[in-house]
């Protein structure tokens, strides 16, 4: 139950209690009135805004690089998790957290818990894509990542980061010519370089680049991981300037 008892569900029991004195008080009721009507729309919507908020604001902590929160809260979430179903959904929400940080052993540790077999197709999808492209990041188990990623693209087959998945595979298997156009058409299909994560695309197709001996395709690459910022495009801005110097 410790996510009915932490900063987020605090927001929304103040709110709740504002608006409960805000009704009581332009109903004209009496004092004792308005004590029981903010007391009583606290705990009839407690609980359930409580939830959709919390849903909202993980959401927004990953988004905007608040990722020990959001790792705090997924945490939350996942030990209060009351039915089979949320609990699952939980391990995969706090195994996406440990990604965005680069844990991706933890992140397994997390993905390797739902029953996927209860799940509809498109979510085993991404649970099978994430797992195969942890392990690609972890260079391990990697002919185990290749059906798990290629049964995603099946599954969904207009997803580019799929496809950009199947490339950082490539990439660890050392196949870069081929690594190299599943990122171009990832890219190409899906503009947007802070997905999957900020500037991960364009910085693991430097790598490709830097391979294939295209040093200024490389640094073009670089300079955009940069731009779009977060932990690759730290490690882009240190790759640029190691080469200035």
């Amino acid at each position: 139950m410790g996510r009915f008892f932490n900063r987020e569900a605090g927001v929304v029991a103040l709110s709740l209690l504002v608006a409960g004195l805000a009704v009581g008080l332009l109903a004209e009721l009496r004092p004792w009135l308005v004590a029981v009507v903010s007391v009583a729309v606290v705990a009839i919507l407690h609980w359930p805004l409580t939830i959709t908020f919390q849903r909202w604001a993980l959401e927004y902590y990953s988004d905007h690089g608040k990722l020990q929160r959001a790792l705090e809260l997924a945490i939350e979430i996942r030990e209060s998790a009351v039915t089979r179903s949320e609990r699952d959904k939980a391990y995969f929400d706090v195994g996406l957290v440990h990604v965005a940080r680069g844990d991706y052993e933890k992140a397994l540790d997390n993905l390797r818990k739902p029953v996927l077999t209860n799940q509809k197709p498109l979510t085993r999808a991404l649970v099978e894509a994430v797992t195969g492209y942890c392990l690609a990041w972890l260079g391990r188990d990697l002919e185990k990542a290749e059906p798990l990623i290629k049964g995603a693209i099946k599954a969904a087959p207009q997803e580019p980061l799929f496809g950009y998945f199947l490339g950082l595979l490539r990439y660890k298997q050392g196949l870069l010519a081929e690594a190299r156009s599943l990122i171009e058409k990832s890219l190409a299909d899906e503009p947007d370089l802070k997905m999957p994560y900020p500037g991960e695309r364009p910085f693991v197709l430097a790598q490709v680049l830097k391979g294939l001996g295209q040093a200024a395709e490389m640094t073009a690459q670089l300079e955009k991981a940069k731009a779009a910022g977060g932990r690759f495009g730290e490690m882009a801005a240190r790759e640029l300037g190691g080469q200035a110097a």
